[in-house]
């Protein structure tokens, strides 16, 4: 059943995650890549939720996110994980000295920020909420994400561009506690 679901959406989404990651212009000064790394990962799913049917598929989606049993665990990596490692590995190229893991759970705070963002909507609302929200709530969720990616570990961009420019992170990151 959780397959079922899962596959409703998700091989759409992960195509324009994909798509999006592949726009990616390298023009972009690394505050503006991080962002657009963001909004374009969180983009595709907060226009799921856009709908009806969407909004039930990403409550479920939300509610299997946060499941620790291992069929769901094994169809979520399996589904997801190919495209959220190509996403860890551009965002790791912008914090080249902040370990994967860390990475990884900075993301994994974006995405249970976004699902909360999506199941806030009551199904009985509007049967379409404007794409104009959904991108909306996307640039907004990304630029919050993105300011704790940096209160982590520092100002983006390659180690020479944020020499003398790093903010001390607020805390330390998640593996100096392990």
């Amino acid at each position: 059943m959780y397959r079922a679901v899962v596959e409703t959406f998700i091989h759409g989404i992960q195509a324009q995650r994909v798509a999006s990651l592949r726009a990616q212009s390298n023009q972009r000064t690394a505050r503006a890549r991080l962002r657009h790394l963001l909004y374009s990962y969180f983009l595709p799913s907060l226009s799921v939720g856009r709908t009806k049917t969407g909004y039930h598929y990403v409550v479920i989606l939300a509610r299997l996110s946060t499941e620790s049993t291992e069929v769901p665990r094994a169809i979520f990596d399996e589904l997801i994980q190919p495209v959220r490692s190509l996403y860890l590995k551009a965002l790791g190229e912008l914090f080249p000295d902040a370990p994967e893991a860390d990475i990884l759970e900075a993301l994994a705070m974006g995405v249970t920020l976004m699902a909360t963002l999506l199941t806030r909507r009551p199904p009985e609302g509007e049967s379409l909420v404007p794409v104009e929200k959904a991108e909306s709530d996307a640039s907004r969720l990304a630029e919050f994400v993105a300011a704790g990616f940096e209160s982590w570990f520092g100002s983006p961009g390659p180690s020479c561009e944020r020499a003398g420019l790093a903010a001390k992170p607020l805390r330390p990151p998640a593996s100096a506690a392990r």
